[in-house]
């Protein structure tokens, strides 16, 4: 009983740090998205 209820904690606690990956990536994603459109348009203006 107490063995399955650690298992519960664990699982949440491991989509918990899915979630916050997935986040980071996005976060990532779209920092490197907008740095490539400000280096875009540098190199179009000059």
């Amino acid at each position: 009983m107490i063995l399955q209820r650690r298992a519960a904690v664990l699982a949440q606690s491991y989509s918990c740090v899915i979630k916050d990956c997935q986040n980071l990536f996005r976060l990532m994603f779209a920092s490197f998205c907008v740095l490539f459109l400000v280096l875009e348009i540098k190199f179009f203006y000059i």
